[in-house]
């Protein structure tokens, strides 16, 4: 009888163990896209409009650098950018080392739009600039 009172007791121990390691699933947009700017001489350019889930921070990494840049959110309420409206609140970025992660303030989520893009301004030169972004971040 002591030995199924121990073993039942080590069981339901185990199970809540397991139980409370587990994590729920991260449900935001995080995963990275790549983007290629400034191609063929144009000064501005923007990523396409992805679901923003959550107020978490855009994120934006230029793996090349060719041209120093500004950026700063976009949102909007469709996918194809359909009232699209700055979201960025005054905050807008200088994107000028290459390889270096930005984290983005953006106010999409709190003023109404669903879905967000990163819009950007060529700062110097003439080369073009690539990398991977995020509408949300970790």
């Amino acid at each position: 009888m002591k030995r199924i009172k121990r073993l039942a007791t080590v069981g339901i121990c185990a199970i809540m163990m397991i139980s409370a390691a587990i994590i729920p699933a991260s449900a935001n947009n995080h995963n990275d896209e790549d983007f290629t700017m400034f191609q063929y001489g144009v000064n501005s350019a923007q990523t396409r409009y992805r679901a923003k889930v959550d107020d978490s921070s855009m994120y934006m990494k230029a793996t090349y650098l060719g041209t120093s840049y500004s950026a700063y959110a976009m949102g909007a309420k469709s996918s194809s950018g359909s009232n699209e409206n700055r979201c960025d609140n005054g905050y807008i970025f200088q994107i000028n080392v290459q390889g270096r992660e930005y984290f983005l303030n953006n106010w999409v989520n709190e003023w109404g739009y669903t879905y967000g893009a990163i819009r950007c301004g060529r700062l110097n030169g003439s080369g073009y600039a690539s990398g991977v972004w995020s509408p949300d971040s970790v």
